[in-house]
């Protein structure tokens, strides 16, 4: 019987170790920041059970209705009108 082997060039290996090396890095990489984003969720999540102060509550009221006028504006300044046009129809 004759055996087949096949000569694995180092240069090989080494770029093989290396993809390896950068795949662990990048999972370590989103690892983090998936936690980061936890920790930030958790963090707005907290913010959110804060009790506020009538006039906080106020403000806070205002404030969106303000950014929700804001929007609309904003839509209707988009907003192309329809032409019209007028005729004399027979009355």
């Amino acid at each position: 019987m004759s055996e087949n082997k096949q000569e694995v060039h180092p240069d090989t290996i080494t770029d093989v170790e290396a993809v390896i090396d950068t795949e662990e890095e990048l999972i370590k990489e989103c690892e983090e920041m998936w936690k980061d984003m936890e920790d930030c969720q958790n963090k707005l999540s907290l913010i959110g059970t804060e009790t506020l102060t009538n006039a906080d509550a106020q403000l806070s009221l205002l404030i969106m209705q303000m950014k929700c006028l804001t929007a609309e504006l904003g839509q209707w300044k988009k907003r192309k009108p329809e032409s019209k046009t007028l005729s004399n129809s027979p009355k």
